[in-house]
């Protein structure tokens, strides 16, 4: 299964040193040659130092006061650049766009921008758009090894999204081609990982792990070369060995990588089939373990809900069955970077693609669960959260999230249940005292439950936020 290679992509990133100390040296001329500097190249100027200085939001403003200001045409290109860069720092990844985009149509031959606009087109998995603008760059800057670099990124990441076929083989072609290149003008660990994934992907195991050996021995410790070993040994078949894979995946998640819950859970797999163990757990997305917070009104009294005594039937699903894990991580990696770009439903399609593939994996039930409850698709998120508990019924997140399901599609007293069973095994959450607290004050009619768990709230947070609305909700129902 070739597509684990993509877990361990390199990291993409927007080219911000060269091109701020080129556009720091045209501001400057530009102020010695105007004397006095006016206010869009002194907007500029203070623009380009809140840059340098990592202050990027606070730049913003600044280059769009330079904008209103500058005359010319190319100081205009290279403000947009700058606000586009600022922007692109800032995670606003549509308004950076647009900057980038606004600076090419002031000034074509601005390479610096068709080169931050690939970038951010990488990063949002528009492979196709970012191989448009890095050609573009490529093509002018033939020597920037950068440019190479992530050129064969794009066009690994685009043969990636294909799948099979004649146009794949042809991506993986050129992205070995101008990976090489890179790999010649500047010898670096991200181009030899690059390259041993595309040689991955054309079968030939043995290769890609020569060079992701080349990779760790020029950098120990890279951890993209890491995972990718691990995967090489696990999926391809000639070179399987699981136990080097296990080990492999050990060292990865010892570098605490932002996709460790995936990772882990495909490496606690693979020991419970090597040792013939039950796996212990599943840890739950670092970069999506949330749940929301109740914040309760609980200064005035709240009507119960309309219908008190409907209860929820319960679907109490068996234990899906285990598939194919390193399969499904490739659909999940893609569902958390759509997650991150606010690409909901394409987050869930993948989320679904990755239960399809391994109906075993509890992260991908409970981040789709998440994204239903955001849409309020509660008999979605119902089922989702059901299913969630049957893999792990000792989540602490994932029954409190069942919980909250419950409560919006009007089952507040199954909502208060599973709260109290999630406190049963939890005594000090206060979150939840304050949510079945709430339920019980202001749904069910309950206030001596009530007082039992909104005085713990106050036992165990003093300072909590809603402490002085717990107090006087307390002072007026003794």
């Amino acid at each position: 299964m070739s597509g684990g290679c993509y877990l361990a992509r390199p990291m993409l990133t927007t080219k911000k040193r060269t091109r701020l100390f080129e556009i720091f040296f045209g501001i400057v001329l530009l102020a010695f040659l105007a004397g006095c500097t006016p206010s869009g190249p002194k907007a500029l100027l203070e623009g380009d130092r809140l840059l340098q200085e990592g202050k990027f939001a606070e730049a913003i403003p600044k280059l769009n006061e330079a904008l209103n200001a500058l005359p010319d045409n190319l100081q205009k290109a290279r403000a947009w650049n700058r606000l586009g860069l600022a922007y692109h720092n800032t995670g606003d990844a549509s308004s950076a766009s647009q900057a980038y985009v606004q600076a090419l149509k002031f000034d074509r031959d601005l390479v610096e921008a068709r080169f931050n606009l690939g970038c951010l087109q990488l990063e949002q998995g528009n492979a196709t758009q970012a191989i448009e603008a890095l050609t573009t760059y490529a093509m002018r800057q033939p020597l920037d090894p950068e440019g190479c670099l992530k050129l064969g990124e794009a066009q690994l990441r685009r043969a990636l999204q294909i799948g099979t076929g004649r146009e794949k083989t042809s991506q993986l072609d050129s992205a070995k081609k101008n990976l090489e290149q890179a790999f010649k003008l500047q010898a670096s660990p991200e181009a030899l990982n690059a390259i041993g994934m595309v040689a991955f992907e054309k079968g030939r195991a043995n290769d890609a792990l020569k060079s992701f050996q080349a990779a760790l021995q020029m950098k120990p410790g890279f951890a993209p070369a890491i995972l990718n070993m691990a995967i090489v040994y696990h999926a391809s078949r000639d070179l399987n060995d699981r136990r080097f894979a296990l080990k492999f995946y050990r060292e990865y998640l010892a570098t605490n990588p932002t996709d460790a819950a995936a990772v882990d859970s495909t490496a606690r797999q693979l020991e419970a089939e090597l040792t013939g163990a039950r796996p212990s757990g599943i840890v739950t997305p670092v970069t999506t373990n949330r749940s929301e917070t109740v914040k309760p009104n609980l200064a005035g009294a709240v009507s119960p809900v309309k219908a008190l005594g409907q209860r929820y039937k319960y679907i109490a699903p068996p234990r899906p069955p285990a598939g194919n894990r390193i399969e499904a991580n490739r659909f999940f990696v893609a569902a958390l970077e759509a997650q991150r770009a606010k690409r909901g439903d394409a987050a869930a399609e993948n989320y679904r693609k990755a239960i399809q593939t391994d109906g075993s994996f509890f992260e991908a039930h409970y981040n789709l669960q998440l994204l239903e409850l955001e849409k309020a698709n509660l008999p979605a998120a119902l089922s989702e959260a059901e299913l969630s508990l049957a893999l792990s019924s000792g989540s602490v997140n994932a029954r409190y999230n069942f919980a909250l399901a419950l409560d919006r599609a009007g089952y507040a007293q199954d909502a208060a249940n599973e709260l109290e069973k999630l406190l049963a095994q939890a005594p000090g959450e206060a979150r939840s005292h304050l949510f079945v607290g709430s339920l019980y004050a202001q749904k069910l009619n309950d206030a001596v439950k009530a007082r039992m768990h909104f005085m713990k709230v106050l036992e165990l947070e003093p300072q909590h936020a809603q402490a002085a609305a717990i107090r006087n909700w307390l002072a007026n129902n003794r």
